[in-house]
């Protein structure tokens, strides 16, 4: 089990790499990272863009299933203060990105994120394959109401 900033370092790397619409059990997870790098790759624009899905994800409070509270993908993070992208070279689809955040109760915090980022196709299939079972489960549900 992670601790600390390990744990801190997934969560960002893990919510970075789940491309939105591919989670089947809430389809409004995930960030547009994949989406906007095969749009912008060598772009001047990717790093701005990077950055404002980031400022989203830490700013911006949905209710998660299972929780009460709203609360934000990146939790702790109370400002993105930089975004770099260094190279647009994959290694192994993931791509390096140095942040520079500021952390509730740790201040300034810089690292290199190594973020997964899904092909096209693979983002046309698991994004079909989410919205088959979440169609599913949306249906089971609906049975459900309609006995009680």
């Amino acid at each position: 089990m992670l601790h600390g900033m390990e744990a801190y370092v997934q969560v960002f790397e893990s919510v970075l790499g789940m491309a939105l619409g591919t989670w089947f059990t809430d389809l409004g997870l995930g960030s547009d990272l994949s989406d906007l790098y095969w749009r912008y790759k060598g772009s001047p624009w990717f790093e701005r863009l990077v950055m404002m899905e980031m400022i989203r994800l830490s700013s911006i409070p949905r209710v998660q299933n299972g929780f009460d509270a709203p609360s934000t993908p990146f939790l702790a993070v109370n400002r993105i203060d930089s975004v770099k992208v260094p190279s647009f070279d994959l290694k192994g689809q993931k791509l390096g990105i140095e942040v520079r955040f500021d952390l509730e109760g740790m201040g300034l915090w810089e690292h290199v994120l190594s973020v997964f980022v899904s092909t096209p196709e693979q983002l046309a299939r698991d994004r079909e394959q989410a919205r088959f079972h979440n169609d599913k489960i949306k249906r089971i549900e609906g049975e459900y109401a309609k006995r009680e």
